[in-house]
């Protein structure tokens, strides 16, 4: 069970605010990486932004060839 607590769910106590807090720590890491590295960041961006452009870009070239 504390392997469950502590693990899974990520449930630890804090004894400086006197709470529970439960949490991931791999949106920690995330979150983290992206403010340290704005490059990284921009460069993932822009790459999402081109991929999802190509794949449109696709479809309406192939719309174009089935009407001729």
């Amino acid at each position: 069970m504390e392997y469950a607590k502590d693990e899974i769910f990520n449930i630890r106590y804090n004894s400086k605010k006197g709470t529970i807090e439960c949490g991931t720590k791999h949106k920690n890491k995330i979150i983290q990486f992206l403010k340290q590295s704005k490059w990284m960041s921009v460069f993932i961006i822009l790459g999402i932004a081109f991929s999802i452009i190509n794949c449109i870009l696709i479809v309406d070239f192939f719309k174009l060839l089935t009407k001729m």
